[in-house]
């Protein structure tokens, strides 16, 4: 029973980092075919807009590539890389690539950034990640739109990001079992019950915190803190 319980266990984490990673990679994948078929269904453009398309189209294969190989350290197990990053530049860039998520779901996105954040020590495909899961459940809370507010405040030895939203706050029954593996409110094939899952390996990895205050009927905050400081 342990031993099959053991490989449960390592299943369930590989495939918590695939789903995970399932979002980020469509992302690229998608702006590489509109670029492809904008280029192929317009007339000839000039060759300084072309030379900025492909260098958009090789940045995103790049991303693909660097996700895939996230995929790969987690499976195996390997060291995390990490690396001064300015967790401000990674929350715009991931709100960004949301933006269409989030249009569709009719929310609104509030920065709320706070002054004096120091770099943290972290991979930063691995907080683009988090933070987009996070925004991720965070749409799915709002069914009839809402609003987003993204903090963050300078911590003793780290930072913290603070995610929360206007939407339907998670009941106290479904609070404990919040972060397992494939546990989800949703309707069959609706949703795989990974997305925060993932969020709090990723955040452990990195030596954080990642808490949940809640309230029905009025909505959620997660609240990441990550550690900053030398390398």
């Amino acid at each position: 029973l342990t031993e099959e319980l053991f490989h449960s266990a390592k299943l369930a984490s590989v495939g918590q980092l695939a789903a995970g990673v399932a979002h980020q990679i469509n992302n690229p994948l998608s702006a590489i075919s509109g670029r492809t078929q904008m280029r192929l269904g317009g007339a000839p453009p000039d060759e300084g807009f072309l030379r900025e398309q492909l260098g958009k189209i090789r940045a995103d294969c790049a991303r693909i590539a660097e996700t895939v190989h996230d995929l790969l350290g987690f499976a195996r197990k390997q060291r995390t890389v990490k690396q001064a990053v300015d967790v401000h530049a990674v929350l715009d860039g991931t709100i960004d690539m949301e933006a269409h998520e989030a249009l569709k779901h009719k929310v609104a996105v509030e920065r709320r950034y706070g002054t004096g954040i120091p770099l943290l020590v972290a991979r930063e495909s691995h907080l683009r990640q988090l933070f987009a899961n996070l925004m991720a459940n965070a749409f799915d809370a709002m069914a009839g739109g809402g609003t987003l507010t993204i903090t963050t405040r300078a911590r003793p030895l780290g930072v913290e990001i603070a995610f929360a939203d206007t939407g339907a706050g998670i009941r106290p029954e479904d609070l404990a079992h919040l972060f397992e593996p494939f546990f989800t409110t949703k309707p069959p094939g609706q949703g795989t019950g990974l997305g925060l899952a993932v969020a709090k390996r990723i955040v452990e990895l990195h030596g954080g915190t990642l808490d949940v205050v809640t309230t029905v009927g009025v909505g959620t905050t997660f609240t990441v803190w990550l550690p900053a400081g030398p390398l």
